[in-house]
């Protein structure tokens, strides 16, 4: 479960509850994100920790470039466990390039806009399915750096 404005300092009640109901609870980090405060965050996650590709809303653009890679090198020094970039992926090139350097790839925004485009349920679920295969097709053969 994400919890997008829960602080570390304020959210042991939450993180409490939730892996006594088996939740994992999914911490963020943002590229301004201090090192130390990273390692916090790591210590934290309970499955793994979602970076935000860039600082901004969800839904926007993301450039897969070397301030990306450099961001989640800095996290991979800091937090032990697996890292998924998420914030603005919506294409399978994007998948495929992050599924190079990060761990997972978080995509929402861009599925609730194919659920929203369709013309009934059937269509929605035709395009999610059609979507779901494009992003296999991309990561087929990505294994990301250690």
């Amino acid at each position: 479960m994400i919890v997008p404005d829960l602080p570390l300092e304020e959210g042991a009640a939450v993180r409490e509850a939730a892996r006594a109901a088996g939740i994992a609870i999914v911490p963020l980090a943002a590229p301004t994100t201090t090192d130390a405060r990273l390692a916090a965050i790591g210590r934290h996650a309970d499955a793994f920790t979602y970076l935000v590709s860039v600082a901004g809303v969800t839904g926007g653009e993301v450039a897969v470039d070397a301030s990306l890679r450099a961001f989640v090198e800095r996290a991979r020094q800091a937090i032990d466990g697996p890292l998924a970039v998420g914030f603005g992926i919506r294409t399978p090139a994007q998948v495929r390039q992050i599924g190079e350097f990060a761990d997972g790839v978080v995509i929402a925004s861009h599925l609730i806009r194919l659920i929203d485009d369709a013309p009934d349920h059937a269509g929605a679920l035709a395009a999610l399915d059609a979507y779901g295969a494009e992003l296999r097709a991309a990561l087929a053969g990505v294994v990301p750096a250690p």
